[in-house]
């Protein structure tokens, strides 16, 4: 039954790419104002980016060689495999998969995917003999935020900067070291470069110290935005605070940074849904700026990933047409999908629940739904001696039902 099961995915997966292959070809993506085929295949079709760029990846090399196509559609060449092969593909070598593509099903026609994954790798570099050209940027960094609000880094830098990268994070790593450790140079053993903790904090000072190093602070956006209340920044309650973009700070942390930081007022309701910031002009304030970065988290067009960083403030009633600066008047739009609206003839109106309505000139209609609201953050239960017993009962019976403690 698993297999049959296993059989029938394949085969619809394999439809699925020979579909994409030819909508994508098309750009059909392209009608709903997306900005590529991945970011409409995530908000439509429920996958990950990720599991978008392969999906399109895939169907485009394998519609480019016949055979390999053919192979999928007919299933003697599973999904899984041809997603291996497709990964090893690069602009250098796609003339030469698809002169060699009957001889790569030949050779992994009766391997699995692992060993297919060995076979694809190894004819890769022989075709590939010059490898990457000079010329051609390798430098890549991915910043990527967990679900627990940590920031996950990964990426390549090339040889200068890669350099100069390491001399300046191992310089701030072994100062680290030395204050930590009341300067104790007859110690051998430090092996500075191989502390993973002790390089994090390092690239958390160096960021510091650049933060720092603009003492106008003029253009520059701030290093960390927290949302605190205002009994709790001011010592007389000991909420969490919210930092922009996930992740909780306990009180302390936040009103440790907010000893050397601007502090602005934000005015929200009590759900926390933010109302106003009380500026009005032509362009959003910086005030406003961050109140749009909190609020909207990225491009507000539907399916689109970019961040705020890659984002401008849209007035959904045109300024010359009377529209107001105010925040519910602006919108978080990225540079491509601010095009969109002003030159593409695509309509924008804010809802009453918070929405927004995108109308396209041929009457097709885009729509997002309200900003989420934050949510609620509840205070840390109170210490208590550990044998006072009615008040253990009383946490008990909060953290079970939901109601205060008495």
């Amino acid at each position: 039954m698993l297999r049959e099961a296993s059989a029938a995915v394949n085969k619809a997966e394999a439809h699925r790419l020979a579909v994409a292959a030819e909508w994508d070809r098309r750009q059909a993506w392209a009608a709903d104002g997306a900005y590529s085929g991945r970011c409409w295949l995530a908000a439509e079709c429920g996958l990950s980016r990720g599991e978008s760029g392969l999906i399109l990846k895939t169907a485009r090399v394998v519609a480019s060689a016949p055979v390999v196509a053919a192979a999928v559609a007919g299933g003697s060449l599973s999904v899984a495999k041809a997603e291996v092969l497709a990964s090893v593909v690069n602009p250098r070598i796609e003339a030469a998969f698809v002169e060699d593509g009957e001889t790569l099903l030949d050779n992994v026609g009766q391997l699995g995917v692992d060993d297919t994954r060995r076979v694809a790798r190894w004819w890769a570099r022989t075709v590939d003999q010059d490898g990457v050209e000079p010329d051609e940027p390798v430098a890549k960094l991915r910043c990527l935020e967990a679900s627990d609000g940590t920031t996950h880094l990964s990426g390549v830098l090339g040889v200068e900067a890669g350099a100069m990268f390491r001399s300046v994070l191992d310089g701030i790593a072994d100062q680290l070291w030395r204050a930590r450790r009341g300067d104790d140079d007859h110690n051998e053993n430090r092996h500075v470069y191989l502390n993973g903790q002790l390089r994090a904090d390092a690239l958390e000072e160096m960021a510091r110290r650049a933060s720092a190093a603009d003492p106008a602070g003029t253009g520059a956006r701030p290093l960390i935005s927290v949302i605190i209340d205002l009994p709790t920044l001011e010592g007389r309650a000991d909420r969490p605070a919210a930092v922009e973009g996930g992740g909780l700070l306990s009180a302390e942390a936040a009103r440790r940074l907010a000893c050397d930081a601007q502090i602005s007022r934000v005015l929200t309701d009590p759900n926390g849904t933010i109302l106003e910031l009380g500026r009005t002009a032509r362009t959003a304030s910086a005030d406003q700026w961050r109140a749009l970065r909190l609020r909207d988290q990225g491009c507000t067009w539907p399916g689109c990933d970019r961040p705020p960083g890659w984002c401008q403030a849209h007035h959904i009633v045109w300024w010359e047409n009377g529209g107001r600066t105010d925040l519910d008047g602006l919108t978080l739009l990225c540079h491509h999908h601010h095009h969109r609206i002003h030159d593409d003839g695509w309509q924008l109106e804010r809802l009453d629940d918070g929405g927004l309505h995108f109308t396209g000139p041929d009457g097709r209609v885009l729509t997002r739904p309200p900003p989420k609201r934050p949510l609620p953050l509840r205070p840390p239960p109170p210490t208590i001696d550990p044998l006072d017993r009615a008040a253990i009962v009383a946490r008990l019976r909060a953290l079970t039902t939901g109601s205060p403690a008495a």
